[in-house]
């Protein structure tokens, strides 16, 4: 199995509560969120046709899940909003900070990304070729004492940084994207519904640091690499726009 979407969900709390795939991606966002919050059902009375009547409950059809670049490239302006609405609802962010460090001395500190409201892992569908990751700053004075999970020029993500998603291997254990040659999974970081990832960073902070240690997160996401969309589509293939899904910050006191 390559994608694994519905496993994912018929093992979730969801699919022990009764919510299935179009309780959330046939419904507006808002309602969805508070399904996932609520762990309950939402009603969304409406008229679905002009001539018809009033209806206790109304679906959409947009079945629109994280995919907010085909949708634009096509034009479809409405669903591309709708999916990147949707990621940003999908996670949560925090930071677990010391409440104080020393200059020339080892700092630690731990992100953790919890699944909010994917009824599936996150990312899902073809996780590796999504790329969900963590970016990681510390800024003492506004100088840039660490950096984790940056993205270069060419648009080639920090081989350092932390990765949410599935790593493929063909039959001869090199890394590929393309379907037809996976024949297993080196490794699967995805999410599950209601879990977390735990991550942890440490670095060295320069001896003359003087002030607080400001430290920012963001959880990134992007439909696919940009190196893949070349491949795929050639010279004057689109950008692929990396999405902030969620942030957090805190500061490290220091002497």
């Amino acid at each position: 199995p390559i994608e694994r979407t519905y496993d994912e969900w018929s093992k979730s709390v969801y699919a022990q509560a009764g919510i299935q795939c179009q309780d959330c991606h046939m419904m507006p966002v808002e309602l969805a969120i508070e399904t996932a919050r609520t762990m309950k059902k939402q009603k969304n009375p409406g008229q679905p046709a002009i001539m018809g009547p009033q209806r206790d409950q109304m679906y959409t059809h947009e079945f629109v899940g994280g995919n907010a670049v085909v949708t634009d490239l096509l034009g479809a302006k409405k669903h591309a909003g709708i999916a990147v609405k949707r990621l940003q609802n999908a996670a949560s962010l925090s930071l677990e900070l010391p409440e104080k460090a020393a200059p020339g001395e080892l700092v630690r500190l731990k992100a953790v990304v919890r699944n909010e409201t994917a009824g599936h892992n996150l990312p899902t569908s073809l996780t590796e070729v999504r790329q969900v990751w963590l970016e990681v700053k510390a800024t003492v004075g506004g100088k840039t004492v660490y950096h984790n999970g940056g993205i270069d020029e060419k648009g080639k993500i920090d081989p350092e940084a932390a990765m949410f998603g599935a790593v493929a291997m063909d039959k001869d254990g090199h890394h590929t994207v393309k379907p037809w040659e996976i024949v297993r999974f080196e490794s699967v970081t995805t999410i599950q519904p209601k879990g977390s990832a735990v991550v942890p960073y440490a670095f060295l902070l320069p001896a003359d640091a003087a002030g607080p240690v400001d430290i920012a997160a963001t959880l990134h996401y992007r439909t696919a690499s940009q190196e893949l969309a070349d491949f795929l589509l050639g010279e004057g293939a689109p950008t692929i726009p990396v999405i902030d899904m969620v942030s957090a910050s805190g500061s490290i006191a220091l002497p």
